[in-house]
């Protein structure tokens, strides 16, 4: 009944199925892992969680991010709290993109793990985790679901040894990244209408255009994870109808609309006609 609900809110999914870890169920991807809060995860599961990621996988130091959900805080706090008490070091993120999670694991010598709580382009209810390893290679869920399940559920871990955590601002650093892969000079006068969405890439969108030279106009740059104006996804036609109107009204040269932890992106031309970015 679950997955039929799931698949039925969101048909573009296949592939999907469902792990029961601890009391709860969640929605198993292969490279993420997504459910309702609290009905499918809750912060218990993920304290157990960033647990079996510190014993299963062998890493030295985690970055960990979130989007802008309202379970995100708790959901970061515990899987944080799971990892050092399997004695792994963390490099807190905070909020974040989930492609600046990903860069953190090329930019940071130190760091050769990664998890982003999120879920994405998901309805407000949901959120999940994405998991990658050094150099933003991600990790399969379909390989490695049931051992961490496993361990979640028997709660099999070896003695607790709290570890170090410590906060990090990425922001600069990707700022510099992007823009070295760009001739800025080359740009030509330009206005965009980009729409946000109430997620994360309200964080960066704002500073990236200024650096680009781009005359931005903002909508929906607040960080709300109730997603008040419309679902973070950009994919669904209803989302985008504001985008492209504004664009229309305006005369803007271009719209851009992304989805809720800022890592997909969708474009419409001066005349409103969407162009996908999936």
């Amino acid at each position: 009944m679950l997955i039929w609900l799931y698949l039925r809110d969101f048909p573009i999914y296949s592939g999907i199925h469902i792990l029961h870890m601890h009391h709860l169920d969640f929605f198993c991807r292969s490279y993420d892992l997504r459910g309702v809060v609290p009905d499918h995860i809750d912060a218990d599961m993920f304290f157990r969680l960033g647990r079996a990621c510190a014993q299963h996988f062998d890493f030295s130091r985690i970055a960990v991010g979130r989007d802008g959900r309202l379970s995100s805080p708790e959901l970061h706090r515990s899987f944080v709290d799971g990892v050092r008490t399997q004695g792994k070091n963390v490099v807190d993120l905070g909020m974040v993109t989930s492609d600046m999670l990903y860069f953190s694991t090329l930019h940071y010598d130190d760091v050769d793990f990664g998890a982003m709580i999120t879920a994405s382009h998901n309805p407000k209810q949901y959120n999940g985790i994405k998991l990658c390893r050094n150099h933003a290679v991600p990790v399969s869920f379909k390989e490695t679901g049931e051992l961490l399940r496993d361990l979640v559920v028997k709660d099999n871990f070896s003695p607790p040894t709290r570890w170090n955590a410590e906060t990090r601002d990425i922001l600069p650093a990707w700022l510099d990244h992007v823009c070295s892969r760009v001739n800025t000079s080359a740009i030509k006068p330009i206005r965009v209408v980009a729409d946000a969405a109430n997620g994360v890439a309200g964080l960066v969108v704002r500073p990236l255009s200024e650096r680009l030279g781009i005359t931005l106009d903002a909508m929906y740059f607040d960080i709300d994870g109730d997603f008040p104006h419309h679902l973070p996804t950009p994919i669904e036609p209803a989302s985008t109808l504001d985008m492209t109107r504004r664009v229309r009204e305006t005369s803007a040269d271009l719209g851009v609309i992304f989805d809720g932890d800022g890592d997909r992106v969708c474009i419409c031309d001066e005349l409103g006609r969407m162009f996908s970015g999936t």
